[in-house]
């Protein structure tokens, strides 16, 4: 049998479908970039959210039923668990998508993390790291219980509306992020130098980082996805400092462009504190250990049954998704199907639909050659334009000749 797990972050929707063959192997990968911060009213998701977040988890389903998957799971993390509204957006959801979102806590987040990367802890003192766009998770990976695991109810979207006044981080607002962090973690408990030599980074922001330092050092992608942190040091001062520094980012993780200043230095100062040896980045996270809880029956989590239709992919996974009317800055990535199964016929709007994003990232990136003052100035200009209403006319019509 196949499971789909469907898991609503900050930034992006995301699913994995896996066969339940003892070791839950993962078949397929999709996510889709979309900043639900963006539709938010104060503490409230709003109704054009709500519907864009609909839109895109029934996307997700017919995509994940054409996939072969038989019962889907909805998951939320950070991102929707604290929102006012919460019990209106699960509602509205049911009754569009017929799903059912299950909001995973903070403790259970962190041992999802935990559960779906127990592979790494042949490493020496390894530590896992989670950096979400609304909250962080620290799990030392020589431990077994909820309990000694760290969570915070912060993340990256947070430490950069608190401290990040434009896109990129100054260097006194990259200060106030480490001591805040500091402070934090000290707080909380966290341990310094010297109590671990790895550091396993989960999660699309390390994926994002370890795409641009990829990208940086021209690492092999055959290998295993290792970063020296010589280099990363390297990495975060052109980020910080460097004339292409979007470039880097333009091209490699487009839709963290507002959250990886802030990410690679938190990255920083919590590589320093723990004086790791050795990092390395996982692809499997909190779906993955979802998935394995549940079907272990160590956590609970309503689902769905979903059926492909018999005559071949449903309608709605067909359906590009420039149709689902997301924003500008909203980005659809899709990661590559495993174990080369055969590909699906591309229809004439897809292809059109590639064509602009190809011809959308060639300008970013020509863009992203002028000065840091000029890409500045114009990412945000772009931004405020794609998201200030239309004015309506006023008077009456013309009338055609």
């Amino acid at each position: 049998m196949k499971y789909s797990v469907i898991d609503v972050s900050s930034s992006s929707i995301s699913m994995v479908v896996a066969a339940n063959d003892g070791a839950n192997e993962v078949l397929f990968k999709e996510r889709a970039a979309i900043s639900l911060t963006h539709y938010f009213e104060g503490n409230t998701l709003s109704q054009r959210g709500m519907e864009k977040l609909a839109a895109l988890l029934d996307h997700m389903k017919a995509i994940a039923a054409a996939e072969g998957a038989e019962r889907c799971y909805v998951i939320s993390t950070a991102a929707l668990r604290h929102v006012a509204n919460s019990a209106q957006i699960a509602a509205y959801v049911r009754e569009k998508t017929g799903l059912a979102v299950n909001f995973i806590d903070e403790p259970t987040e962190a041992y999802c993390d935990y559960i779906a990367n127990l592979s790494y802890k042949r490493c020496e003192r390894p530590v896992l790291i989670d950096l979400g766009g609304k909250s962080i998770e620290i799990c030392d990976l020589a431990k077994s219980e909820k309990a000694e695991m760290f969570g915070f109810e912060f993340g990256l979207v947070d430490l950069s509306r608190k401290f990040v006044g434009n896109i990129y981080p100054t260097e006194s607002e990259v200060k106030a992020i480490r001591k805040y962090l500091e402070k934090k973690f000290d707080g909380a408990g966290v341990p310094g130098a010297g109590t671990y030599a790895t550091a396993v980074l989960v999660g699309a922001a390390a994926m994002a980082v370890y795409d641009i330092y990829a990208d940086f050092v021209k690492a092999d992608p055959a290998e295993e996805k290792v970063i020296e942190y010589r280099k990363f040091k390297k990495l975060v001062k052109r980020l910080l400092e460097g004339a292409d520094r979007s470039r880097l980012i333009l091209k490699n993780a487009p839709e963290k462009v507002y959250v990886i200043g802030a990410a690679v230095v938190a990255l920083k100062a919590i590589f320093k504190r723990f004086g790791v040896e050795r990092i390395v980045v996982s692809e499997s996270g909190v779906k993955e250990g979802y998935l394995r809880l549940v079907l272990e029956g160590r956590e609970t989590g309503e689902y769905v049954e979903i059926v492909a239709e018999s005559h071949g992919i449903p309608e709605a996974a067909e359906r590009p998704v420039a149709d689902l009317d997301l924003p500008a800055d909203d980005v659809v990535q899709t990661v590559p199907k495993k174990r080369g199964r055969p590909k699906k016929v591309v229809s004439d709007a897809t292809r059109q639909s590639s064509a602009s994003k190809a011809a959308a990232k060639k300008t970013a990136v020509k863009r992203a050659e002028k000065t840091p003052a000029a890409e500045t100035r114009e990412i945000t200009q772009e931004k405020e334009r794609n998201e200030a209403p239309v004015p309506k006319r006023r008077g009456r019509p013309r009338k055609n000749v």
